[in-house]
């Protein structure tokens, strides 16, 4: 009479685990309901979230990562996202970068910071390298966001040192659309 209990149990178990499986799934899933995440899957295996698919920019990966990370369960997400920027050429990319980063400098500061200066940007094919030394945690910000949103980077190496204080890429604003939802 026994003998059948642990079977009963293991089922039990088995059964609560799938249901709390497909529940995380569906959670992922309605995370990702956005028109910036339209071409990405996801699955859930053992609390870690894997994503795969496209996305049109950087920042859209970025933000994926973050909307999954907040879901119930989840305890790794590996991300397989890839970016499927059109093809610019890195002397284009990079002289965009830096005018972008100087321009949303002056709108978000109110002045162009001499620092902007000292924050170099390169570009390899698609894959743009921040570095320099920061004062203004703001302007660092404004460096990895313009980088993130801008049509053509596929991937973004983040050397710039900073100050306390900085806004890491992990917690940007929810929905962020435009360099004024800086803090």
């Amino acid at each position: 009479m026994n003998s059948g209990l642990p079977l009963t149990l293991a089922a039990i178990l088995s059964a609560t685990t799938s249901f709390a499986q497909s529940q995380s799934e569906v959670a992922v899933r309605k995370a990702l309901v956005s028109r910036s995440f339209r071409n990405v899957h996801s699955s859930v295996q053992g609390g870690v979230a894997v994503l795969t698919g496209t996305v049109e920019l950087y920042g859209a990966k970025i933000r994926a990562d973050q909307q999954v990370s907040r879901v119930p369960g989840i305890r790794a997400i590996r991300d397989d996202i890839r970016v499927a920027a059109p093809a610019v050429s890195d002397h284009h990319l990079q002289m965009e970068i830096q005018n972008t980063i100087a321009y949303n400098s002056f709108e978000s500061l109110d002045h162009l910071p001499v620092a902007t200066q000292r924050i170099s940007v390169q570009v390899h094919h698609g894959v743009v390298t921040l570095d320099g030394r920061e004062a203004s945690p703001q302007l660092a910000a404004i460096a990895v966001y313009t980088v993130a949103n801008t049509v053509g980077v596929t991937d973004l190496i983040d050397n710039i040192q900073r100050k306390p204080g900085s806004l890491p890429i992990a917690n940007w604003p929810d929905g962020a659309t435009g360099v004024s939802t800086l803090p």
